[in-house]
């Protein structure tokens, strides 16, 4: 170590024991410097003196932890200086006992015993926890006491007192006053006596006279005998009936007919009274009419008289169905579904091009009041052929079409002849109602005692149908494979329809 003992070659002797060369450092010395003692002592300090000083620097710096380095002169303070910045580093991780700020979390040992002791978020949760059921026990008690208090509050005022909404009284009442206004209680001694005096009406005529109210004004009362109720009209009677509050079933004056492609017409028939919205009207001589404008193609329409503001009638088209009014002074009419002011006399169903149509192979048109039954005819098959085994139907344009009321009945009939190509083969008929494979009741069955012999066949079928638009068709079959063959079918069909 230059600084300490002078180099190997200079004959220097590392520091040892009994070696006035002086110090033997820990950390190993890293070169050899300038300075070195002559063994000679040639210097002016001795070797020991020198080595002695070059010790003490070199322990301190050696005991700071510090590598000595031999081409440096300012180990010492190096050393120094790392010390400090290691030992001011140590002491800024540390709280200040006159207050700091952590930067991270401080665990302590235990829960806190003493009331300056500081408190882990163990304790203070657990204390939160009780405190916090305490008070919610607390609370919870209370509440419970308050809603029993309040209910039986309510239940004491229900029971004492009466409802604005509306109530029984289980007492009299006992009002301050007869009433002044009209909306007011009154007494019982203010009805009694006005019933003692015959009623009291402020706006009433006072002359001795008979009087009675019509159209909200006073007007003098005329009695009539029996005989004399004739010299009224059917409308002057029916307004009578309304005003005494007599209800009576509607008239069935009046039948709806087909007057042309473009037109129905309701006439007189059997009267000309005609209920509507509970007054009775006439349906004028000419009869009233209704034409095809704005409706659509193929479709089911019921037919409503109304009157206007003038009382003249009208009919209208409509497909809103009909419903029995239970307004009285209108009980008992049949009106259209939401508007009471239209009362029902008939249906009309068009055809593709939305006009109206009345023939003998389709009824498309019926009166509600003072039915008949009516005829229907349809096209002969001609010659009709089949080798199924199920039933198909003869000839879609042999339908006889019709519209009907609910609980109306359709009689058809089909005559004509038939063939079968196999002997013993079966030959099977029938009638079907709006489809094509299944017959009113059961079918008929011939069997044919020689192939290509014309057998007259005749057959009958009724139903009741819903209200509506229906079709019957004449469907054929051979019955079975087992036989085989081919039939043939020429018939035609008849009937009627209505109540």
């Amino acid at each position: 170590m230059a600084a300490i003992f002078p180099p190997a070659d200079r004959g220097g002797v590392p520091p040892g024991t009994n070696v006035v060369n002086g110090y033997s450092p820990v950390h190993s010395v890293i070169g050899e410097g300038p300075l070195y003692v002559s063994p000679d002592c040639s210097t002016v300090l001795t070797d020991g003196q020198l080595n002695a000083i070059s010790s003490e620097v070199l322990a301190a710096v050696d005991e700071l932890g510090f590598a000595y380095n031999s081409s440096r002169i300012d180990n010492l303070g190096q050393a120094l200086g790392q010390r400090f910045t290691t030992t001011d580093n140590a002491v800024a991780a540390k709280v200040d006992r006159a207050g700091d700020t952590m930067i991270g979390a401080l665990a302590l040992a235990a829960d806190p015993v003493s009331d300056d002791e500081a408190a882990n978020k163990h304790y203070v949760d657990t204390q939160d926890d009780n405190l916090d059921q305490v008070l919610r026990s607390y609370i919870d008690g209370g509440f419970s006491t308050l809603i029993g208090t309040t209910q039986n509050a309510i239940a004491d005022i229900d029971a004492r007192k009466v409802n604005r909404t509306g109530d029984q009284m289980s007492g009299p009442l006992l009002l301050v006053a007869n009433p002044t206004v009209n909306l007011e209680a009154a007494t019982k001694g203010y009805v009694d006596q006005l019933a003692l005096e015959g009623g009291h009406f402020v706006d009433g005529p006072h002359d001795g006279l008979s009087y009675g109210r019509i159209n909200g004004a006073w007007d003098g009362v005329v009695s009539v005998d029996t005989d004399q109720t004739a010299l009224l009209s059917s409308t002057q009677q029916e307004t009578a009936r309304h005003n005494i509050g007599i209800t009576i079933p509607a008239p069935y004056s009046g039948r709806l007919y087909f007057n042309s492609a473009t037109s129905l017409i309701l006439r007189q028939f059997k009267g000309a009274d005609l209920r509507i919205a509970g007054i009775i009207h006439q349906i004028p001589a000419i009869g009233v009419m209704v034409d095809n404008s704005g409706l659509s193609a193929n479709t089911l329409y019921y037919i409503y008289a109304y009157v206007d503001t003038q009382v003249a009638m009208h009919l209208e088209a409509s497909i809103a169905k009909p419903a029995l009014d239970e307004t009285p002074g209108n009980m008992g009419t049949v009106v259209k579904t939401g508007d009471t002011s239209r009362s029902l006399v008939g249906m009309g169903y068009t055809n593709s091009s939305a006009q109206f149509f009345d023939t003998p192979t389709t009824r498309g048109v019926a009166s509600y009041f003072n039915r008949a039954r009516q005829t229907l005819t349809g096209a002969v098959v001609p010659n009709a052929l089949t080798q199924s085994p199920t039933f198909v139907e003869a000839n879609s344009a042999a339908r006889m079409y019709f519209v009907a009321w609910e609980g109306e009945v359709i009689d058809a009939h089909m005559t004509g002849w038939c063939q079968q190509t196999v002997i013993g083969a079966y030959a099977q008929f029938g009638i079907a109602l709006d489809n094509t494979t299944n017959t009113i009741g059961g079918p008929a069955a011939y069997q044919p005692a020689s192939h290509d012999n014309d057998l007259a066949v005749g057959f009958s079928a009724s139903a009741g149908v819903a209200e509506g638009w229906h079709y019957v068709t004449m469907i054929f079959s051979i019955a079975s494979t087992s036989y085989g063959g081919t039939m043939t079918l020429q018939a035609q069909m008849t009937g009627s329809v209505g109540g």
